[in-house]
């Protein structure tokens, strides 16, 4: 990744110059969505950031993060990330399921998946600490916990290729076949 484009409200303008972005335009109070009908209701800022920039900025800046690479290491299935993506959002099974256009149960089944997945290889992600009930954490802690990991590790939520998911091959190496 050599660029990153943001787009946020203009009164956050200055924490996003502070991070290191670049104000690259102003989208104006009342410009129209291309994707709906609906039209931004104060002014926002469209921010960038270079990778250059990161790496000239200050030690410990909040830019480095962004383009340090991380190998994820759950691996959802992209059906598993968008069940995550919208429980980050404080989205409810029944919203979640809705939102997706599958049934309840097919969101129960993900979930299950999900803990699997993160119990098999990031244990710690479910049972932190030496806390013995932690390590029974059900229901909504354990969902709670494993939001928070992903929170924590955006590189989860990331679109890779099937070979890179399974440690065969690169996203880079699948893409010349």
């Amino acid at each position: 990744m050599a660029s990153i484009l943001k787009e946020a409200a203009a009164e956050r303008a200055a924490a996003f110059i502070a991070g290191g972005f670049r104000q690259q335009c102003v989208l104006k109070a009342g410009t129209p969505f291309t994707f709906s009908r609906q039209k931004l209701a104060s002014d926002h800022i469209v921010f960038l950031a270079r990778k250059p920039d990161a790496a000239d900025g200050w030690p410990g800046s909040a830019l480095g993060p962004l383009f340090l690479y991380r190998q994820a290491r759950c691996a959802f299935t992209r059906a598993e990330q968008k069940v995550l993506i919208r429980a980050e959002d404080d989205l409810t099974d029944n919203e979640i399921a809705e939102d997706l256009r599958i049934s309840g149960n097919s969101v129960a089944l993900r979930w299950r998946s999900i803990y699997i997945r993160v119990a098999e290889r990031v244990p710690l992600a479910l049972h932190p600490g030496t806390d013995r009930l932690a390590a029974f954490a059900r229901g909504a802690e354990k969902r709670r916990r494993v939001i928070a990991f992903v929170r924590q590790h955006p590189e989860e939520l990331r679109p890779y290729s099937w070979s890179a998911r399974d440690g065969e091959k690169g996203a880079a190496d699948t893409a010349s076949r």
